[in-house]
């Protein structure tokens, strides 16, 4: 299908919901379209980029079944430079909320993308993943590259980083990487998280073999308040 063809096919209902933008019907385009799309986007009005994100970018993303090619990711790279607010609100704080398999290829677009977000923008990730149904492994090092890129003395992030943290705590509190996370946090956010006790209890809890790492960084986190 040609792109004139593809975008003058979209709905003009731009209230769409990003899981019914998402369902089995949705229009999944290719890597190239993908790059035609981002391309075409630069003089777009937010209005129109708004759509083609939520009714193209969004079900490409949301359908990933593995990783983009390199054209493909530096388009994307152009979306977000043209159009951030679109790319965070309408793309990536969908995805990274509702996705039901997230994987590598989902890290892997946020690894390139995070990096050009403001601090705000990779709290709203932040939040988005904190809300997610369901924790898969791979969400745990997303977790780990938001928080790699956050403001790490926001209020907002510290909240974000909790509710994520407490979610996942149990089911990974053997788990090495969660480890690292849960250590990244103490270690960089401890002195500034306001509900220190369920911090606190997260650490006691844990039982990978950063275990004393994490205490060593939780006692120096205390002293520093």
């Amino acid at each position: 299908m040609k792109f004139s063809r593809m975008c003058s096919d979209l709905s003009c209902d731009d209230t769409i919901e990003p899981l019914d933008a998402c369902s089995s019907n949705a229009l999944i385009i290719n890597d190239e379209h993908l790059v035609q799309i981002c391309k075409k986007s630069e003089k777009s009005g937010e209005p129109a980029a708004a759509l083609l994100g939520r009714l193209l970018i969004l079900p490409k993303l949301y359908h990933l079944p593995s990783k983009l090619s390199t054209p493909a990711v530096e388009a994307l790279l152009e979306f977000l430079q043209w159009h951030t607010a679109v790319m965070v609100t309408h793309v990536l704080v969908p995805v990274l909320q509702y996705c039901p398999e997230t994987g590598e290829q989902h890290r892997d677009v946020v690894a390139h993308l995070v990096s050009e977000c403001s601090y705000g923008y990779v709290t709203q990730m932040l939040s988005a993943i904190a809300m997610r149904v369901s924790i898969r492994d791979d969400d745990v090092q997303i977790f780990q590259l938001l928080c790699d890129h956050a403001d790490q003395q926001s209020t907002a992030t510290h909240k974000a980083a909790l509710a994520f943290l407490k979610k996942t705590a149990d089911k990974y509190k053997t788990y090495v990487k969660f480890g690292q996370c849960l250590l990244f946090v103490v270690k960089k956010m401890g002195q500034y998280i306001e509900d220190h006790e369920s911090l606190q209890l997260i650490v006691n809890n844990h039982s990978s073999s950063l275990k004393k790492a994490i205490e060593v960084q939780m006692k120096k986190a205390k002293k520093s308040r």
